[in-house]
């Protein structure tokens, strides 16, 4: 559905001591489905006037947004209203609640700047996740056990009560339905998966999957030979270190924990690198939606390019989401 935003601005700039802009919103509120479209109605008073100017808008959650591919001109008669209008955003499922700010950026013959803010209302996401744990407190989480133990499921929500569905698929295959939370009894070796949705009325639905694996792997117990009690022998008795193995066992301890601490600054490193790849990723997955829904929207390459450039992104990481987007 498209809703229009209609911004009625007033100019006067003929004589600069009374020139200014009063902006008004017909609509300041856009649900799932709306187009949100700018129109702005231009006035001018005693004589006619070219105008010079921008329209930007500013979402907390989406790119920031030129509406124009440069400065534009519109010439007003005097005393005659004239409009100009701006196809925005179509708010979709994935859209998060936010206020917006629109800018109307008069840069000739007068620079002024008129905000309005307006809001995006859709059902807002919550955090959920899938636990899988070795007791039914949950305090251990893991994703291995061992054949004919319990599995236990639980979840973690930000919102209190959601309707949650689940289903575990076995590794033959096999899709059973279970409620959360619970625990199976795991009898198939094997990989098994744990797909949830949560829902909550006034929110958006969200869905998280993980995966387990059942082994019949138990650790080795090496067995105790059991001595005569009664009968103590010179060899049964046990003998004093020299300080040669002492120091050697020392040494050794060290170098174990040398080589732990070691592994564990890799393994925080490998860590770090990930999370940031992850953010890199996250980033350029940003431009590549903005930059999408602006060439559905017919915006050129350089358009987009320079909007984004003027929003303070890197020309790396623009050039990085257009190749992607080639690809």
């Amino acid at each position: 559905m498209k809703k229009i935003l209609l911004l009625t601005l007033i100019l006067v700039f003929i004589c600069p001591v009374n020139a200014f802009i009063d902006v008004s919103l017909d609509s300041e509120s856009f649900g799932l489905g709306d187009e949100i479209v700018l129109v702005f109605n231009l006035y001018s008073f005693n004589e006619d006037v070219s105008l010079k100017y921008d329209v930007t808008v500013d979402c907390p959650q989406l790119p920031t947004a030129m509406l124009v591919d440069e400065v534009s001109v519109v010439e007003l008669v005097a005393n005659v209203s004239s409009k100009v209008n701006y196809s925005y955003y179509n708010v979709i499922e994935d859209t998060e609640p936010q206020v917006c700010k629109a800018f109307f950026n008069l840069v000739e013959p007068n620079k002024y700047t008129v905000t309005r803010e307006f809001e995006i209302i859709t059902d807002p996401s919550f955090d959920f996740n899938i636990k899988l744990c070795t007791s039914e407190s949950c305090e251990v989480e893991s994703k291995s056990h061992l054949k004919g133990g319990e599995v236990y499921f639980d979840y973690f929500a930000m919102v209190s009560e959601p309707l949650i569905t689940a289903s575990l698929t076995y590794p033959d295959s096999s899709i059973k339905s279970i409620t959360l939370p619970s625990s199976i009894n795991a009898k198939q070796l094997g990989t098994y998966t744990l797909k949830v949705t949560a829902s909550k009325d006034g929110f958006k639905t969200v869905t998280d999957e993980e995966q387990f694996v059942i082994s019949d792997r138990l650790p080795n117990i090496g067995l105790v030979e059991k001595r005569d009690e009664h009968v103590v022998n010179a060899s049964d008795l046990p003998s004093i270190p020299s300080l040669e193995d002492q120091l050697y066992k020392t040494n050794y301890l060290l170098t174990a924990l040398l080589s732990i601490i070691l592994v564990l600054a890799v393994i925080f490193l490998l860590n770090f690198v990930l999370r940031l790849k992850e953010g890199e990723r996250s980033v350029i997955l940003k431009l590549e939606n903005y930059i999408l829904n602006a060439k559905s929207q017919g915006y050129s390459n350089f358009s987009i390019k320079r909007v984004l450039k003027r929003s303070g992104w890197k020309m790396e990481e623009i050039d990085r989401a257009f190749s992607l987007i080639k690809k």
